[in-house]
C-alpha cells in the first residue's frame, strides 16, 4: 500500500492507496497555521486503522512536503508532477488543468507524447495569492457568509458586477462602494466569483490557449459560483469542465503514485518518529528584533490637550438647545458608520459608532434612531454634514446641507481640538490619511493608493487567522519581549510570512507585536512617505484605538509627539458637524435640507442595471425608498446621479460650473484627431477616408499610444498618399477586459490597453473583410521644442509596441488577415524621418515626390493642430483670476486625454468649477528644461517638466500629476516635477483599471477644499 501527504500553505491531505491505486482512507484538514501537529493527528488516525507497516512507498508534496519525506523515509515531489501524474491515469482525455488552492494557482497544459498524455507548459500564480482560496475565504469572511453559503449564493445572481480580482485589498474597496450603493449581496458574491475567474486568466494564464476538456480542481473548485464563471468567461460547453470526483486530492494521490513507480520501498517507524515531529512542533523558533512596544515611559503620552471632545459634561439647557439648534455629522466608512451631534459651540452632546457590516443605509438609520434617544427629539436640527466614502448615496437620502471628503473632516475636528497640531495620522478599516497642517490649514495630504497592509480591516483578518480578539491585539503586543519585523509588506505576502513564521514555531506574541510594527512602518513609508512629518501628531481613526499601534509610531518616531484625542473613532464625525454648523452660519436665512428623523423607519429597495447610452456601459445602483422617487448612483458621466439625486440648488450649481468652465480636453481631442471622422455602420471602426481620388486600401490605427499626439501626422501622411483610415473604438471596460485575456505581463495600463484595441481592429478585420494593413510603427523618438538634444525617446514600451505586440498576437503565423506594418521611426530629425518614411512609401508603391508631398502635409495638419490649441490656451489662461483657477493635468496625452484611462478627471474638475488644462493647451515651447536636468532622456519627461515651471510661474495655475500603476519613467519624474513646484501645493494621481471613482473623488475634493483654505489664510 502507498501513502501520499500533501502539506498546502492551509490544507494538510492524505491519501492511503491500494495496490491498485485504488484509495482507501482520505483526509483533508486545515493546518491553522499548526501543519506537524495536522498530520501527526491524521497520522494517529490512519495508523489506527491500518498498520504503519502496511506502508510499502511514501510520497510527499507541497510546500511543507519535503520535511516529512526527510523524517519518514519517503520522497518529495513537485507539486506540478505529482498532479499531471494522477490527470494522466485518471482523466487521459484532458487538455488541460486549472487548480485554485488555499494560497495557490496553477494551470497544466497536456499534450501528447509518444503514448502518453503529459505535460508540455505550465504556469503558476506569483507570490499574490488573490485569486485562491484564502482569497475567497477573506471576503467570504467580510461578508457574514461561510464558504458554503458563498458559493449557493452565487448562483442566485445573473448580473455579477465588476470587482477587481488582482488584488484583495482592490477587490475590498470594490465591493465597500458596490454595498455603499445598494448592490445585492447576491451580486457581489457572482462578481468576486468572475473575478477570481479572470483574475486566474489574467495572471496565470496570460494568454496561453485554453482547450477542453478542462479539469478544474482543487479546493475553490467546490465552489459552484467559480465553476459556473469558468464555464462562461472560458465558453466551454456542457461537459467541456470536470470537476474530478477527489477535487482536493489530486497532488496527493500523484505522490503516492510516483512514489510507487519509484521502486522505493518504505518502512515507516512511527513509533520512533512520532517523537521526532512531536518535538519539532513544539520547538520555537526566535526570529523577533524589534524592540519591546512597552520599554517606552509611557506615562508621557499620556497628556490630555484642552480640544479633547467631552461627551459627558456638555449638557445645556433644553431651552438653549431649542433656540440654537444642533448640527449633525454623519462620517460613512467601509468598516464602520459614526454619528455625531454638537451644539452651535461646537461642543458635542452624542454620539454614535456602529459597525458598517456592508450595509449602509440600516446602519445610517440604526444610528439615527440610537441619536435620538439621547437628544430631545423636540431640538430643531439646523445642519447635517456627511462624510466618508459613503458619503454621495447617504447625503442624498437623508438630505444633508453638505457633502464633505474625510480629509477636510478630520482636519477641521484635528484643529478644534488643538489648534496646535502640525500632523494627522488618519487609519480606519480599508483607507489610511496623512494631513499636514499649517496655521490649522491643510496644505499638503496624501492617502494611502493600492494597499491596505497599513489599515484596520488588515489587523483584523491577521488577528482573526491567529485566532485572537482584536479587542485583545494590543494588550498582547506589548507583553511581546521581542517583536518580530514583518517589513512592510502587502497584506497577500504579510500572510504568507506569518504562516512561515507559525510553521516554525514562532510565539504569537511575536508575531502580533510585529504586525502592531509592520501597520506602522507600511504607513510611514508608502503614506507619509518622504513628506514632513511634525512636532505634534494627532493620531486618528478607529486603529489609533490600539494601544500596540500607537506605541509602535512612537518607537519610530522618537521625536515627536504622538497623541491619541478622546473619541478618535468619530473625529470625522465631529468635523463633519462642526462643518455643517459652518454652512449654516454663513446664511442667516438657511434652512437645513434635512428630511428629519423620519428616515429612520422608511423601507428601501436596490437594485441594478446597465446603462447601455454610451461604451462606458456603467453599473446603475437603484435605490427606491417608499413613497419616494429612486435615487441612482454609478454613471461616470452624472446622467442619472445629476438628474435624481441633488436638489434643485445643488443641481443648478453644478450645471452652472460646468457650463461656465471652459473644456479645453474636449476641445484639444477634436484637433488632435479631427472632426471628419464618420461611424462605419454595423462596426466598431471609424473611417478616416482618403484624400484621393480613390482609395489604395484601408489602414488600421490603434486609439492608443503616441497616436494620441501624432495622429494629425500620420492621419495626412496615409491619407495624402492615398488611404482610408480605420480608428479602433474609444477605450472603454469591455475593450479593457480585452486587453486583459492578451496581456502576459503586467505593465502600466496604458501599455496594456494596447492589445484590446488590436484585437478590435483584428476583429474588425475579419468581420469586414476590407483591412489592408494594421499600423504598429515603432515611434522611438520625438521631435521636441523644449530643447536642442537628439534624445526625446519616447517610453520603451510604446517604443516597443510592435514587438510586444507581436508576442501576444504572433502575427508572424497566418491566423491574420492583415499585414502589419512594423517600420521604426525617429522624429528628431527631419531628414532622418523623410528617409524613413520613403522606405515605407516604396512598401505602397508611392513616388518619392509623393512621399516628400504628404510629408510636407502631414507636417503642416500637425502644426495646426499644435497652434490651434495653444491659441485657446492661452485664451483661457487670459480668464483665470482668483475666482477661476486652473489646474494643469501634467500626464501624458495617451494617459491624461483619454476618458477610458482618465476616469473622467477633468469633468469631475469641471463640475467644481476649476479649469482642467492639458499640458497641450500650454505654452511651454520655449521652456528649456536641459538646465536643470540635462540628462532626461524621455520626451514627456521634458514636457511635463517644462509644465511643471510654467505652473510654478503662473499666480492661479497649480499641479495635477495623473500617472498609472507601474510607469517607470514616472517613479522619478515626479520627483523632479515636485523639486520643480517648490512649496506650491500639487496633486499626484495613480490610477489603473482597479481605481474607484470614489477615492478618485476624495482626492480632488480635499485638494481643491485645501486651495480654498489657502488662499483665505493669505
Amino acid at each position: 500500500m502507498f501513502l501520499g501527504i500533501d502539506i498546502g500553505s492551509i490544507t494538510v491531505k492524505v491519501v492511503f492507496l491500494d495496490e491498485s491505486g485504488n484509495l482507501l482512507e482520505s483526509y483533508y484538514r486545515r493546518s491553522q497555521g499548526e501543519p506537524i501537529s495536522t498530520v501527526i493527528e491524521t497520522l494517529d488516525e490512519l495508523f489506527g486503522e491500518y498498520s504503519p507497516g502496511k506502508v510499502e512507498a511514501l510520497g510527499t508534496t507541497g510546500s511543507g512536503g519535503s520535511l516529512f519525506a526527510e523524517l519518514l523515509g519517503g520522497e518529495h515531489f513537485n507539486e506540478l508532477i505529482a498532479q499531471g501524474e494522477t490527470v494522466r491515469r485518471r482523466y487521459p482525455k484532458v487538455k488541460t488543468v486549472i487548480e485554485l488552492g488555499g494560497q495557490d494557482s496553477k494551470l497544466l497544459i497536456l499534450g501528447n507524447s509518444g503514448d502518453r498524455n503529459e505535460i508540455v507548459d505550465f504556469a503558476l500564480n506569483s507570490q499574490c495569492s488573490a485569486g485562491t482560496g484564502s482569497f475567497l475565504d477573506q471576503q467570504a469572511e467580510r461578508l457574514g457568509l461561510s464558504i458554503q453559503e458563498f458559493s449557493q449564493l452565487a448562483l442566485k445572481s445573473n448580473n455579477p458586477p465588476r470587482i477587481a480580482g488582482r488584488c484583495s485589498v482592490f477587490a475590498k474597496s470594490d465591493i465597500i462602494h458596490l454595498q455603499q450603493v445598494g448592490t445585492s449581496q447576491e451580486d457581489i458574491v457572482n462578481g468576486l466569483c468572475y473575478a477570481v475567474a479572470r483574475n486566474f486568466l489574467g495572471d496565470v494564464a496570460s494568454g496561453k490557449k485554453i482547450r477542453g476538456p478542462v479539469l478544474f480542481q482543487g479546493g475553490v473548485s467546490r465552489n459552484q459560483g467559480m465553476v459556473r464563471a469558468f464555464k462562461d468567461i472560458l465558453g466551454l460547453e456542457e461537459g467541456d469542465l470536470m470537476i474530478p470526483r477527489h477535487e482536493v486530492l489530486m497532488s496527493a494521490i500523484g505522490s503516492a503514485l510516483l512514489a510507487e513507480d519509484g521502486g522505493m520501498g518504505t518502512r515507516i517507524d512511527w513509533e520512533g518518529k512520532r517523537e521526532s515531529l512531536k518535538k519539532k512542533a513544539r520547538s520555537k523558533e526566535k526570529v523577533g528584533n524589534r524592540p519591546p512596544l512597552a520599554q517606552k515611559d509611557r506615562t508621557r503620552w499620556k497628556e490630555n490637550t484642552e480640544g479633547n471632545l467631552d461627551f459627558k459634561n456638555n449638557r445645556v439647557s433644553k431651552e438653549q438647545d431649542e433656540r440654537e439648534g444642533i448640527y449633525l455629522g454623519v462620517d460613512v466608512g467601509s468598516i464602520s458608520t459614526n454619528l455625531v451631534a454638537i451644539d452651535k459651540g461646537e461642543s458635542p452632546l452624542g454620539k454614535e459608532y456602529l459597525k458598517t457590516a456592508g450595509d449602509p443605509i440600516p446602519t445610517v438609520q440604526k444610528g439615527l434612531r440610537r441619536l435620538k434617544e439621547q437628544l430631545n427629539t423636540e431640538i430643531p436640527i439646523k445642519g447635517v454634514c456627511v462624510t466618508g466614502s459613503g458619503r454621495e448615496m447617504i447625503g442624498s437620502l437623508v438630505g444633508a446641507d453638505l457633502i464633505k471628503n474625510e480629509i477636510t473632516s478630520q482636519a477641521t475636528a484635528a484643529t478644534r481640538l488643538d489648534p496646535d497640531v502640525d500632523t494627522i495620522f488618519e487609519i480606519g478599516g480599508q483607507d489610511s490619511k496623512y494631513i499636514k497642517l499649517a496655521q490649522s490649514t491643510v496644505t499638503d495630504f496624501s492617502m494611502n493608493k493600492a494597499c491596505a497592509a497599513g489599515t484596520g480591516s488588515f489587523l483584523e483578518e491577521q488577528a482573526q487567522r491567529l485566532n485572537i480578539d482584536i479587542s485583545e491585539f494590543g494588550n498582547i503586543a506589548l507583553k511581546s519581549p521581542s517583536p518580530v519585523d514583518l517589513g512592510e509588506r502587502c497584506t497577500v505576502f504579510m500572510e504568507s510570512d506569518l504562516i512561515h513564521h507559525q510553521q516554525k514555531g514562532v510565539d504569537k506574541q511575536e508575531l502580533i507585536a510585529g504586525l502592531a510594527y509592520s501597520i506602522a512602518i507600511n504607513y510611514l513609508n508608502r503614506v507619509v512617505g518622504k513628506k514632513e512629518v511634525g512636532e505634534k501628531v494627532y493620531f486618528q481613526g478607529g486603529v489609533a484605538g490600539n494601544e500596540a499601534v500607537a506605541e509602535a509610531f512612537r518607537q519610530l518616531l522618537e521625536d515627536k509627539k504622538v497623541i491619541v484625542p478622546d473619541h478618535h473613532e468619530v473625529t470625522g464625525a465631529y468635523g463633519a458637524a462642526v462643518l455643517a454648523k459652518e454652512h449654516q452660519s454663513k446664511n442667516e436665512n438657511f434652512r437645513t435640507n434635512f428630511y428629519g428623523f423620519d428616515f429612520i423607519d422608511q423601507d428601501f429597495e436596490t437594485s441594478t442595471f446597465t446603462c447601455g447610452d454610451c461604451s462606458n456601459r456603467c453599473e446603475i445602483k437603484r435605490v427606491q425608498l417608499a413613497d419616494e422617487r429612486p435615487l441612482f448612483y454609478g454613471s461616470r458621466c452624472g446622467k442619472y446621479d445629476s438628474s435624481d439625486n441633488k436638489d434643485d440648488k445643488v443641481e443648478s450649481s453644478v450645471q452652472e460650473a460646468m457650463s461656465s468652465t471652459p473644456d479645453l480636453f474636449s476641445y484639444r481631442n477634436r484637433q488632435f484627431w479631427g472632426e471628419d471622422f464618420r461611424k462605419l455602420e454595423e462596426s466598431d471602426g471609424r473611417l478616416y477616408p482618403t484624400f484621393s481620388d480613390y482609395s489604395k486600401g484601408k489602414i488600421g490605427i490603434p486609439k492608443v499610444l503616441l497616436f494620441w499626439s501624432k495622429f494629425p501626422f500620420w492621419s495626412s501622411f496615409l491619407r495624402t498618399l492615398g488611404f482610408d483610415l480605420v480608428l479602433s473604438k474609444d477605450t472603454d471596460k469591455s475593450l479593457i477586459r480585452e486587453s486583459s485575456k492578451h496581456a502576459t505581463s503586467e505593465t502600466c495600463l496604458p501599455s496594456k490597453i494596447a492589445y484590446g484595441h488590436i484585437s478590435n481592429l483584428l476583429t474588425y478585420a475579419e468581420k469586414e473583410g476590407d483591412l489592408d494593413y494594421l499600423f504598429l510603427p515603432a515611434m522611438v523618438s520625438n521631435n521636441n521644442e523644449n530643447t536642442d538634444t537628439v534624445s526625446n525617446y519616447n517610453c520603451p514600451l510604446v517604443q516597443g509596441l510592435p514587438y510586444t505586440a507581436n508576442g501576444q498576437f504572433d502575427f508572424r503565423g497566418s491566423d491574420f488577415p492583415v499585414e502589419i506594418i512594423t517600420q521604426g521611426f525617429h522624429f528628431y530629425s527631419d531628414e532622418r524621418l523623410l528617409e524613413e518614411l520613403k522606405d515605407l512609401g516604396r512598401k505602397f508603391e508611392n513616388t518619392r515626390i509623393e512621399v516628400e508631398e504628404a510629408f510636407s502635409a502631414a507636417k503642416s495638419a500637425e502644426e495646426e493642430a499644435k497652434n490651434t490649441c495653444l491659441k485657446k490656451g492661452r485664451e483661457v489662461l487670459g480668464e483665470l483670476g482668483p475666482s477661476r483657477l486652473g489646474l494643469v493635468v501634467m500626464s501624458r496625452s495617451y494617459n491624461g486625454c483619454d476618458s477610458g484611462l482618465n476616469m473622467d478627471i477633468p469633468e469631475k474638475l469641471r463640475e467644481r468649477g476649476i479649469v482642467p488644462i492639458p499640458v497641450d493647451c500650454l505654452p511651454i515651447q520655449k521652456i528649456d528644461t536641459d538646465r536643470i536636468h540635462p540628462d532626461m532622456q524621455w520626451d514627456w519627461g521634458k514636457r511635463i517638466l517644462a509644465a511643471a515651471i510654467f505652473v510654478n510661474r503662473h499666480p492661479y495655475l497649480y499641479g495635477l500629476y495623473l500617472s498609472h500603476f507601474r510607469c517607470g519613467p514616472d517613479s522619478f519624474i515626479i520627483r523632479y516635477a515636485r523639486e520643480v513646484l517648490e512649496e506650491e501645493p500639487f496633486l499626484h494621481l495613480e490610477i489603473d483599471e482597479h481605481s474607484a471613482d470614489a477615492g478618485i473623488v476624495t482626492r480632488c475634493e480635499a485638494f481643491l477644499d485645501s486651495l480654498k483654505q489657502r488662499k483665505r489664510s493669505q
